[in-house]
């Protein structure tokens, strides 16, 4: 688990103390990251009147499974989804190439409760990225502020293992 290489200083800044912190956990190592983001277009595709863009966000990371505290971790994020019904955690298999992040783990924070999917027909980019990340503005700036509870208890949940580097 290569820790060194890691520039803090390209993380976004809502979550690099997070990430930081997360790779200060002996069995942890962060391998991308984002805090989630309104975008003002996608691929040269902008939002509806009244809408924005939410680009949900992410933390890719390995578990070395033969610590302890590595199972332990796991269950912890795992009950997440629990408190915060548009997270998700699970194991990122690639369905027909090997890539680098293979068997990772993968916090999901995402917004298809706000969308409305049944708008946007067709297999075409601007209906794909609508269906997917258009919200209403309003509800997008509210779902932001949620995703800063989630990385707070993400954090809080990896402060536990820095102090207990022995488990």
């Amino acid at each position: 688990m290569d820790k060194q290489s890691i520039n803090y200083g390209e993380i976004d800044e809502g979550i690099r103390d997070l990430v930081q912190k997360l790779n200060d956990i002996p069995f942890v190592a962060t391998q991308s990251s984002c805090e989630g983001h309104i975008r003002p277009s996608m691929a040269d595709i902008f939002p509806d009147e009244g809408h924005a863009l939410l680009d949900g966000g992410h933390i890719i990371f390995r578990v070395d499974r033969r610590y302890k505290g590595g199972r332990h971790f796991l269950e912890e994020m795992a009950r997440l989804p629990e408190t915060y019904p548009f997270v998700a955690l699970h194991v990122h298999h690639c369905k027909e190439f090997p890539c680098e992040i293979e068997g990772s783990h993968s916090i999901s924070l995402g917004c298809e409760d706000l969308t409305d999917s049944e708008a946007f027909q067709g297999d075409t980019l601007e209906a794909h990225i609508k269906r997917r990340f258009q919200v209403p503005t309003q509800q997008g700036y509210q779902r932001l502020q949620e995703f800063r509870g989630v990385w707070a208890n993400v954090l809080t949940i990896a402060e536990r293992y820095v102090r207990n580097r022995a488990t």
